[in-house]
């Protein structure tokens, strides 16, 4: 017997997209997950760039609220350019004269001349009860240095902090801060100082800060040592001392953006600036609803400068993350 065998072609079951049809599917799903992966990467860099943005105005913001630990701030503007920055601080213990019961201290975050021209903070006391007609005008020991390393200034923040440091049976008196408009001199009195615009008093034991911050856009100019127009002052009196002692201290801090001379271009780092005019301006409407002097209710055994400006970053930065900018 005879056994035949036939081989026939095995036929795959039919396909309604066939194995090109099926790279097809592959490849659209690849391209779907590569175009989700894009749009990620877009959003994730809008986001990027909108964090650093509001980092821009949040740094100004901070530099404006708390200028002694926010130093190497500079300012929001509309255009890059290389610019350095550099922090100036005064610690100044003003005694009470013989006869006096007052001290004060004005400052204008200006280079200024080293003299009367274009101070940069005066001192003032008296000899009689509320005089501070003997005024000293006065610069920073750092001040110098900078005129030879920057060709032109201008003023990112600045503050006064005020502490007393006498014993609890002398801290009976009054202080007083007011940020006052470009162009004002020093009160001669302290009776003259109270009618100053916007002031704010409080116990001299409590402490006081004043923040100062820009009044218009000249401030946001590059001037020279003696600017032309000169930015507003802060300022903050004391009254009710004993005479002759040295119980309040007074720390002065400004920080600059400057031009960096050509001469000394490569000893002073200069990096382009920030441009973030929406953070600038949100940061200056913060802080024109701001008052900007305050009590630090500060505790006798705490009256060290260092508590105060600790005390201030917690009260001003509690809420500030959540500020939308």
């Amino acid at each position: 017997m005879q056994t035949s065998v036939v081989i026939r072609p095995v036929q795959a079951p039919a396909r309604t997209q066939g194995p090109n049809g099926a790279r097809h599917r592959v490849s659209q799903a690849y391209t779907q997950s590569s175009a989700n992966r894009q749009k990620t990467i877009k959003r994730s860099r809008r986001s990027n760039n909108k964090a650093q943005e509001l980092s821009l105005g949040k740094q100004y913001l901070r530099s404006l609220l708390d200028p002694e630990h926010c130093a190497g701030i500079k300012i929001p503007d509309m255009i890059s350019f290389p610019s350095g920055t550099f922090q100036l601080t005064v610690d100044k213990l003003v005694p009470t004269l013989t006869g006096g019961d007052s001290v004060a201290i004005w400052l204008c975050p200006q280079i200024g001349d080293g003299g009367a021209t274009a101070s940069q903070f005066i001192v003032c006391n008296g000899n009689s009860a509320g005089a501070l007609s003997n005024q000293s005008p006065q610069e920073s020991g750092g001040t110098p240095t900078v005129r030879q390393l920057f060709s032109g200034y201008r003023p990112v923040s600045a503050s006064i902090v005020a502490s007393f440091i006498g014993p609890s049976l002398s801290d009976g008196g009054i202080i007083l801060g007011a940020l006052l408009p470009r162009n004002t001199q020093p009160p001669a009195s302290y009776t003259a100082a109270q009618a100053l615009p916007n002031n704010y008093s409080c116990p001299l034991r409590d402490g006081m800060m004043v923040l100062w911050r820009p009044e218009d856009n000249a401030d946001m100019e590059f001037q020279g040592q003696v600017p032309i127009v000169s930015p507003p002052s802060i300022y903050v009196a004391a009254t009710g001392i004993p005479s002759g002692v040295s119980y309040v201290k007074f720390r002065l801090v400004m920080n600059f953006e400057a031009i960096v001379s050509t001469d000394v271009a490569n000893v002073v780092e200069a990096t382009p600036s920030p441009i973030d005019l929406i953070g600038f301006t949100n940061a200056l409407q913060y802080v024109n609803n701001t008052q900007m002097a305050m009590n630090l209710r500060q505790s006798l055994t705490n009256a060290a400068v260092g508590f105060a400006g600790n005390y201030l970053r917690n009260r001003m930065f509690s809420n500030l993350d959540r500020i939308a900018m």
